[in-house]
């Protein structure tokens, strides 16, 4: 059963559905470490010398977990594989200091000593001193982890770590161990087995309790409104919270057998006026700072003789230096060169070139210039804009936007409309969802669509994106309501498609052996043509306006640069060297006007 639905790195995708399809993809670390200790269970129990090799299974799958669950030089246990997790957002519940030992006598890696250490060292920090009780989310330091504020208390999560930590000290004797539990228990015992409630805050304090009035009856009525477009729910079961300044009161789920049919109209289209600024100036503006020319239009008149020279439109783009993405602008020539802010990646321009939209990394609220640090309040990491049209390089005239905050976003794309962002984002797991973003009153709309990497029609009434919904992988089109879902690629390698402005085509990528490259088709998937052939990955292909040119990513030369090549393949060549994505390469998404 693992085994049938193992994902490309050897482990087993996290949701399966009763009909025994994958729901959510990506790996959960806990299920990991509990499905390899129990292989070591079996191997102990049964020997290994039968028709399945546990031992070898175990240290196959232990090898896994270390490779891609394991955050590299920190040694914190992430949550799920890829990039899910790490020192940002990570679940205490998921810590079981026993298995490692186990883990490292199994394969001789020492290194899980060192994720023991780390997991104890958390738990130091994010346990409350008197009661003990720990947090279903938190970050390595002990605090609430940005995105998942709202579960920094001891729920359902949370409320297995004491037995997992308890291991420890049964099994091996460790003093850390009993201490740590010895506290939750003397807690649990001072209320008594008949009155736990569902769940505390650290400090002791029920969330709810039994005699709560959510609970008096066996059923009731509760009216509730969708205002965000108006979108009826699909079919399924629902989860409903019932919060209070903030505070969880109750939850529960429901079910929808007979939904409403879904409406054509779309959600209303809002004039794109931002009306909230986290600020409309840094706190310390410096003096004598430089003033590098601005581009000033999307257009020059050419200079070559005829045949005319193609347009120069402005790109805009992101460079990882290795430890963080910078966010540039430049022609489409390579020329005017740019830089704009640290931090930010993934960038989408406005329709009408004022604003740009990008992930934020922690840290984008604070931007250096000539040795001086500036200050931007209100602004973390999530979706931010930046008002491109006053923006000034000595951030003297910098204006950002907080949009959403969620440490796992990216990939925003600037619906050709004006009235939406969408973007994806790992909210509740390691599996990616499509989300909507009201541009002008930054509404987020009650749409999900499983998939990541969206670009919208030229109409800005449906979305292509990657996809393994209903256990398919490949490129979708949905209607921007996830409304009439089609499958257009069964190619899993298929990524970052790109809608052209004619609307006709779509660009995107395909890895064909081991080779990268970009590929061009039909919007109904026909006519499959490969765009660029040469060594080294050629990836994140994004259309001129004009839709006769398509700028990329390409390692051809040896080190990561960006090109540019019209639309049938011809003319290709390089315009801007030292392009580097990052590791994942979502947020080397580019983006022309």
């Amino acid at each position: 059963y693992y085994k049938k639905f193992m994902n490309k790195r050897g482990l087993m995708e996290w949701h399966i559905g009763s009909n025994c399809e994958v729901m959510e993809w990506g790996a959960a670390t806990d299920a990991d470490e509990d499905v390899a200790f129990s292989l070591l269970l079996a191997d102990r129990q049964w020997c290994s010398d039968g028709a399945i090799n546990y031992r070898k299974e175990a240290v196959l799958l232990i090898n896994r977990i270390w490779e891609h669950e394991v955050e590299k030089g920190t040694f914190v246990l992430k949550p799920g594989d890829g990039d899910w997790g790490g020192s940002h957002v990570l679940n205490p519940s998921y810590f079981a200091p026993a298995y490692y030992r186990a883990f490292e006598s199994a394969t001789g890696n020492a290194g899980w000593r060192k994720v023991i250490d780390k997991c104890y060292e958390i738990l130091r920090k994010c346990a409350h001193p008197e009661t003990g009780l720990v947090p279903d989310w938190c970050r390595a330091d002990g605090s609430p982890a940005q995105g998942r504020e709202e579960n920094f208390y001891f729920y359902w999560d949370a409320a297995r770590t004491p037995w997992r930590i308890a291991l420890d000290y049964l099994w091996y004797g460790n003093e850390e161990a009993r201490k740590f539990c010895e506290k939750i228990t003397r807690f649990a015992s001072s209320i008594g087995a008949a009155d736990i409630d569902n769940g505390y805050y650290l400090d002791g304090k029920p969330m709810a309790g039994k005699e709560d009035v959510w609970n008096k009856g066996e059923s009731g009525t509760y009216l509730l409104t969708l205002a965000a477009g108006g979108n009826p729910l699909n079919a399924g079961v629902w989860r409903l919270e019932i919060k209070v300044d903030g505070d969880l009161m109750q939850m529960g789920e429901f079910l929808l057998e007979s939904p409403v049919a879904p409406t054509p109209t779309t959600p209303p289209l809002p004039t794109l006026t931002p009306t909230r600024q986290a600020t409309s100036a840094p706190t310390r503006p410096p003096t004598g700072a430089a003033t590098p020319t601005l581009i000033a239009t999307t257009e020059e008149t050419p200079t070559l003789a005829p045949p005319p020279a193609p347009k120069k439109y402005t790109l805009a783009f992101s460079r990882w230096d290795g430890t963080k993405h910078n966010l540039f602008i430049a022609r489409t020539d390579g020329s005017g060169e740019t830089f704009l802010l640290e931090r930010a990646a993934g960038p989408s321009w406005s329709p009408d070139g004022r604003y740009i939209a990008f992930a934020g990394a922690e840290g984008v609220d604070r931007q250096v210039r000539e040795g001086i640090e500036y200050h931007f309040e209100g602004i973390s990491n999530g979706i931010v804009s930046l008002d491109y049209a006053n923006w000034s390089p000595d951030l003297t005239r910098v204006t950002l936007r907080q949009h959403v905050r969620d440490a796992s976003v990216r990939w925003a794309a600037w619906a050709p409309s004006g009235d939406m962002v969408a973007f994806d984002a790992a909210r509740g797991g390691p599996d990616r969802r499509i989300y909507f973003l009201g541009t002008s009153d930054n509404q987020q709309y009650s749409i999900e669509i499983p998939g990541e990497q969206a670009d919208w029609s030229p109409d800005s009434n449906r979305l292509v994106y990657r996809s393994g919904r209903n256990n398919r992988q490949g490129i979708w089109i949905s209607n921007r309501d996830d409304s009439n879902p089609v499958q257009i690629t069964a190619d899993g390698s298929d990524a970052f498609p790109a809608w052209s402005p004619d609307g006709r085509k779509i660009a995107f990528h395909r890895d064909s052996g081991g080779d990268v490259d970009i590929y061009v088709m039909n919007v109904d998937g026909s006519n499959v043509r490969r765009l660029t052939n040469t060594p080294g990955p050629d990836t994140l292909p994004a259309w001129t306006p004009d839709g006769t040119r398509i700028v990329f990513r390409s390692v051809r030369t040896g080190s990561w640069a960006i090109f540019i090549m019209n639309a049938d393949s011809s003319d290709q060549r390089q315009i801007l060297a030292n392009a580097d994505p990052g590791p994942d390469w979502s947020f080397g998404r580019m983006s022309v006007r």
